[in-house]
């Protein structure tokens, strides 16, 4: 297994790894400083509260649906005009939701504020 190859030549204080089954199957050795942390994201942190939505200073209510695209920036290579055009047929067939998009309104690192007349 690729992880022994390099276990003797590394001293490691620390380590992340996706998923548990990947963690049970390093050597019983290393298993103690190894977290699982899925897909680098801390489930226990990031997970569902019934706590209230907020967005600045606006409160988003319960049954708001909320879609996110979060990316650098708004351009095509990016995916952004894909999601775009989900967004409006998500807009057009659902009530109560709300598009959240986060990132710069740059292409190829200038500004372009034709992106959001579509």
């Amino acid at each position: 297994m690729p992880w022994r190859i390099f276990s003797k030549r590394l001293s490691i204080s620390a380590v992340n790894i996706p998923t548990h089954w990947q963690h049970n199957l390093l050597p019983d050795a290393h298993q103690p400083r190894v977290a699982v942390i899925h897909d680098g994201v801390d489930t226990e942190l990031w997970r569902r509260r019934k706590v209230p939505h907020k967005l600045g200073d606006e409160t988003i209510a319960e049954d708001v649906r909320v879609v996110t695209y979060v990316s650098r920036g708004f351009e095509a290579m990016l995916g952004f005009d894909i999601f775009m055009r989900i967004a409006d047929r998500i807009a057009k067939e659902t009530k109560n939701v709300l598009f959240i998009c986060v990132g710069q309104i740059e292409i190829n690192g200038q500004w372009h504020p034709a992106v959001f007349r579509q």
